[in-house]
């Protein structure tokens, strides 16, 4: 034959092997195109085309067309058709054939049972959470079932012969020979599922067993996971297949490499999954033999001492430890590799699943016990890897176990800087950050681990933290709070905002409450402030955490001669001449109109205004400046330095939110949310505490002066006149019940809601002053009002006049919505 005729023949043999491949997958995608009858003399019509001989043709002609020089044009298409196939990752010759065979095969078992739209992971994990689709079969099912077996069983046949060729193949042929195999397992599966008589489960573990130990194959990810699944899904079929199968999944992570870490997670799923029907002492003995892998015989010298382990889970001797591997050069660079490490992270993460599948919390205890223990035995990057695995694992223990695990975090992060391990730090920050996003707050861990990020604030710089000479040279140093303020943040950032409070402030308890007013108290203890580096640098984080603050006064003490101010021994932390002298710098630097009303402040209060305006300023970031108010109903605000420097406190968040809503950049701070804050100042301004009246008409003032369109919108317009409604009625309640009064008024279209002494004077004199100011309001905005809105101020203005006149007028609402309408 010549060349020519060679050439002619391999394109012959090519065109009809990417018809056939054409066929093949077209046929796996519409399986149910043909009855069971059907699919069996396909799959034997194919079976007996792809012989051996026409193989090799397929083999050869592929290799001429590669390596052909001829400019024959036809040629040089297949050239360029054999090349598009590689640069897809499916080089032209008989393994693609083998591959759309065999795919097609492992549809046909899968359409046996009713799973033609599930993908292969999907299926595979229906098998293992113990989903099956149970149907009967007719006489052609069971013969199709009998013939995928043994065609698949032939196949795997062919591929352990030829393993040493397709090992020296090019990459792309393994990775085709690897994809024909994890159909063929897949398939097989479906045939074991079906007919337990057809299919001969001992040779199905044989291979898989084979293939769990041929790192090689493994490489695959999807061999891998067919592989790992088929062994969890056999397994749990009898008793005696999940102690066989639980030690073949044992042996792999343990020995195997697991050159990938997808496999490393699916295979300890998988063992979880198959020690879930065996018993509890099973699964305890497992973990003790992952934790031996863990406990190298040379690292003896750098085990801790159990008896510090026992008592708080081994952070005791971290800083011992530590010192001794700086000098173990050796150990150290051996271990701490990425490389050398794969075995120890698969031995970790199996652990951490298993313990977690088995929803105990005892075991969960166990485990987590288990790791801590090894901290120090393997090598520092080992260490940090167990850290971020126990935060996993502590979601499924109690909170003993949850509250030692987050002291010990504590006392390694701190031995972890000391020592120069930044590894051991990050993996800290890590796992606190993990905890943080995924605790929700129906989670009985997620309280306690509030009240830990808090308490940890708080207690920074307390007297007790001076044991150690580490802690009396780092005292109000504020990188010692600085790694707490994201993992707080994004604790309490992560709950949802309740009806009552837009802010998600809403729902502390008292103890909480007073938490975070320590816990702010404390930073400015630490010279936190507003224009500090550190604010600057970590504003965001400090940013989310006062949005869901509380603010800096308590409401039990509201009423109360004597203020928290005074009886806080936060407040009075660090308390000296310089200290005060530093506080009331920085006060200074934010209100330095106040300076005269600052240097008479004593240091508690220094601190307390400080902590208020750093909270305060950041909370105008989430769109709310009224919460200020707050402050001004406590009796510390009563001396006149104090209510002096809260108000000029008070204009600066005013200043910066309308700096903001000026700048026009975000949408937070619009006039229609600017309308609400100032509806909510004029609210304020009929509170029955009078220094809060006044704060509160000293900030509507610079809000209607600066951006008078606040007053425009129907939210602040209608809240003022409701108001007035509201105060006009409190007035008239002195005549007409004469033994009982009442104290809480809802206007009519429940806008506003304001509470009252019983003092008629009062609420008359509260009357008069909104009267006047309400008639000044609005004239000013008239003046400057586009004439859309001219006509409703108008008839605002003349409803205000004839209230002047006679407290007696009820406003016409109906006549003002109507006009606001048009």
């Amino acid at each position: 034959m010549d060349k020519h005729s060679v050439i002619h023949e391999s394109v012959r043999v090519l065109s009809i092997t990417v018809s056939l491949v054409g066929f093949l997958e077209a046929s796996a995608m519409f399986p149910s195109f043909w009855p069971a009858t059907e699919q069996q003399r396909i799959l034997e019509q194919v079976r007996s085309i792809l012989s051996e001989g026409f193989m090799v043709a397929v083999e050869t002609a592929s290799s001429t067309v590669r390596s052909a020089v001829t400019p024959d044009y036809g040629l040089r298409d297949w050239r360029r058709y054999a090349r598009r196939y590689a640069a897809d990752g499916r080089p032209l010759g008989a393994m693609l054939l083998q591959e759309a065979f065999m795919r097609f095969v492992k549809v046909c078992a899968t359409s046996l049972v009713g799973a033609q739209n599930f993908t292969d992971d999907e299926l595979l994990d229906d098998y293992m959470n113990g989903v099956g689709i149970a149907r009967s079969h007719d006489e052609a099912e069971i013969t199709l079932v009998n013939c995928i077996t043994e065609i698949i069983a032939d196949q795997i046949q062919l591929l352990e012969d030829g393993s040493d060729y397709l090992q020296l193949g090019s990459p792309l042929q393994q990775k085709l020979n690897f994809s024909v195999k994890a159909y063929a397992l897949i398939g097989y599966l479906q045939c074991v599922t079906l007919s337990g008589s057809a299919a001969n489960s001992e040779d199905f573990l044989g291979w898989l067993e084979d293939t769990l130990m041929d790192q090689n194959q493994m490489s695959c990810l999807k061999l891998a996971t067919a592989t790992l699944k088929s062994i969890a899904i056999v397994a749990r079929m009898s008793l005696n297949g999940a102690s066989s199968g639980s030690r073949s999944l044992l042996r792999y992570i343990i020995e195997g490499g697991l050159p990938t870490r997808p496999s490393s997670s699916i295979a300890a799923r998988c063992l979880a999954q198959v020690l879930g029907v065996l018993s509890q002492d099973a699964i305890i003995t497992t973990l003790y033999s992952l934790g031996n892998v863990l406990s190298p015989g040379s690292g003896s010298e750098n085990i801790y001492n159990s008896q510090l382990v026992a008592e708080s889970f081994g952070h005791g001797n971290v800083v011992a430890t530590f010192s001794q591997r700086r000098n173990d050069s050796v150990t150290s660079l051996s271990v701490d590799s990425e490389e050398g490490n794969v075995p120890y992270r698969s031995v970790i993460q199996a652990i951490v699943t298993i313990a977690t599948n088995s929803h105990d919390e005892k075991i969960s205890a166990l485990a987590q016990s288990m790791l801590l223990q090894k901290i120090g035995k393997v090598g520092v990057a080992v260490d940090a890897y167990i850290i971020k695995e126990t935060a996993a694992l502590s979601l499924s223990t109690g909170q003993t176990e949850f509250q030692l695990l987050l002291k010990f975090y504590d006392r390694i992060y701190w031995d972890g800087i000391i020592n120069g391990h930044s590894n051991i730090t990050n993996a800290v920050q890590s796992a606190m950050t993990y905890l943080s996003v995924t605790l929700t707050r129906d989670s009985p861990l997620h309280r306690t681990y509030l009240v830990h990020l808090l308490e940890s604030i708080v207690n920074k710089g307390d007297a007790t933290d001076f044991d150690s000479e580490r802690q009396k040279d780092m005292v109000f140093a504020p990188n010692d709070i600085v790694p707490l303020l994201k993992p707080l943040a994004l604790l309490v950032s992560s709950e949802r905002p309740t009806a009552e409070g837009c802010e998600g402030v809403a729902g502390y308890d008292q103890v909480l409450s007073l938490l975070f007013r320590d816990a702010w108290f404390n930073l400015a203890v630490h010279g936190i402030s507003f224009s500090s580096d550190v604010a600057q640098k970590y504003h965001k984080e400090l940013c989310s955490l006062a949005t869901h603050s509380p603010p800096l006064v308590s409401e039990d003490r509201m009423e109360m001669l004597e203020s928290d101010v005074e009886l806080n021994t936060i407040l009075r932390r660090g308390m000296g001449a310089q200290r005060l002298i530093e506080q009331k710098k920085m006060l200074i630097a934010e209100i330095p109109i106040r300076e005269s009303e600052i240097k008479r402040l004593n240091y508690p209060k220094a601190v307390f205004l400080n902590a208020a305006l750093l909270v305060e300023c950041l909370r105008v970031s989430s769109g709310n400046c009224t919460k200020i108010l707050n402050y001004f109903r406590d009796p510390a605000l009563a001396t006149a330095e104090m209510a002096g420097c809260m108000s000029a406190i008070a204009e600066k968040i005013v200043s910066d939110y309308l700096s903001l809503t000026l700048s026009g950049k975000r949408e937070l701070f619009s006039v229609p949310f600017l309308s609400k804050e100032l509806a909510s100042f004029f609210v304020a301004c009929c509170h029955r505490i009078e220094r809060v009246q006044n704060v509160a008409v000293l900030c509507a003032n610079k809000i209607i002066k600066e951006c008078p369109s606040a007053l425009c919108a129907k939210h602040s317009l209608f809240a003022l006149l409701e108001l007035l409604t509201v105060m006009w009625s409190s007035c008239l309640e002195e005549e007409l019940d004469e033994f009982e009064w009442k104290s809480s008024f809802t206007s009519p279209m429940a806008i506003a809601k304001v509470d009252l002494p019983d003092n008629y004077s009062f609420r008359k004199k509260t009357l008069d002053n909104l009267l006047e100011r309400a008639t000044a309001w609005v004239t000013t905005v008239m003046n400057i009002a586009p004439l859309d809105i001219k006509g409703l101020l108008q008839a605002v203005r003349l409803l205000l006049k004839w209230a002047h006149l006679s407290l007696k007028v009820t406003i016409d609402w109906g006549l003002l919505k109507v006009m606001a309408e048009v």
